[in-house]
């Protein structure tokens, strides 16, 4: 019996799923967007079945798993929606925008008993799969220094990212949520959660928006004395990532542009690499949903979570603060609210 999945939200991102999800042979796709044209455009291009137009007028009970894509002030509610037809949810970071409303989708997911997960690609990446397992299984011995660098040049991925939600802070933009929060779900991941970060963030550079394109960042750790530090720009002319975690017995190095492993545990030596894992960004997705229909076959909690999106929200909320106050802020000192969101409006969408 074929899986019956709907993507709700078609740019970007959202055709990547559509893509994807098309060549897997037991999924029945239907998807749901604002933009007719592009609804024409993609069931014109991939195997769909039905397209939508108005999320308010469709009867999510015929669903097995909603997709969600759209900008990120409409997640909780569409979730909720979601959950409430009965529906598994893969929804795509960041989670929200605040915290409301989110023990609330944690507690109607237990109850409905279905599976929801946060896409966080990079729980899903071979190579930092194994990164995670050598920092788990204390390799390198207790992680004290976490250092993340990396640079994009943003426009040449999006051009198109002056008229998206990255222009709009109450959409998810700017490169904290939009970015960073890839990096801080990782750490968390690997180390645990953050107990306070000091970030400065600035738009420094991308014409025609004035959300932040460039991030530095110093973190502490509730489960750890480690120290991490982050610093993102979106404007460099060719693409690079470097992660380090620094042990008391060796170093473990992820180079993103060959999605390679190092590791050092002698002085003065060079780093053994591990073979390229590096895969067509499409794959990597791929191997997502795989990762999210295991868990739903198995009734088992997907690779990132609800409450552990949650947790990272919280982190891009302190860093935030933390802008606006100049001054560390402690993640769960206080309860953060989205800078600058503006009431919810309805995504408009109805089947044509």
């Amino acid at each position: 019996m074929k899986r019956k999945v709907l993507v709700v939200g078609c740019g970007g991102i959202g055709e990547r799923h559509i893509r994807v999800l098309s060549g897997i042979s037991d999924v029945e796709l239907s998807i749901c967007d604002i933009n007719v044209d592009l609804l024409n455009r993609l069931k014109n291009t991939y195997k769909i079945s039905d397209i939508y137009n108005i999320w308010s007028s469709i009867e999510l009970e015929q669903f097995d798993t909603v997709v969600i894509s759209t900008p990120a002030h409409l997640h909780v509610s569409m979730i909720n929606n979601a959950l409430q037809a009965n529906c598994h949810v893969l929804c795509e970071k960041p989670l929200a925008l605040s915290l409301e409303g989110i023990q609330k989708l944690i507690a109607l997911s237990h109850e409905k008993n279905k599976t929801v997960g946060v896409a966080y690609i990079y729980r899903s990446m071979p190579a930092l799969n194994l990164l995670r397992e050598k920092i788990i299984s204390g390799e390198i011995g207790y992680v004290k220094s976490v250092s993340f660098v990396v640079g994009s040049d943003y426009p040449f991925y999006r051009p198109d990212y002056k008229e998206i939600y990255y222009n709009d802070l109450s959409k998810g933009g700017g490169a904290l949520h939009d970015a960073v929060s890839h990096m801080i779900n990782y750490i968390e991941w690997c180390v645990g959660p953050i107990e306070s970060i000091y970030c400065m963030a600035r738009h420094l550079v991308l014409p025609g928006v004035d959300v932040e394109d460039t991030v530095s960042s110093i973190m502490t750790f509730e489960n750890s004395d480690a120290i991490g530090t982050l610093a993102l720009n979106q404007f460099q002319r060719t693409y690079g990532i470097m992660f380090d975690f620094v042990g008391t017995e060796g170093v473990l190095k992820f180079d993103g542009t060959t999605h390679s492993i190092g590791i050092c545990k002698e002085p003065h030596r060079e780093y053994v690499w591990s073979p390229k894992m590096s895969l067509d960004r499409d794959d990597y997705h791929r191997m997502q949903f795989e990762n999210f229909f295991r868990a739903v076959d198995n009734h088992e909690p997907f690779i990132c979570t609800l409450e552990e999106a949650e947790t990272t929200l919280k982190t891009i909320l302190a860093a935030h603060e933390s802008v606006k106050l100049n001054r560390p802020v402690e993640v769960f000192k206080k309860h953060f609210h989205a800078p600058t969101l503006n009431t919810v409006k309805s995504f408009q969408l109805n089947k044509v």
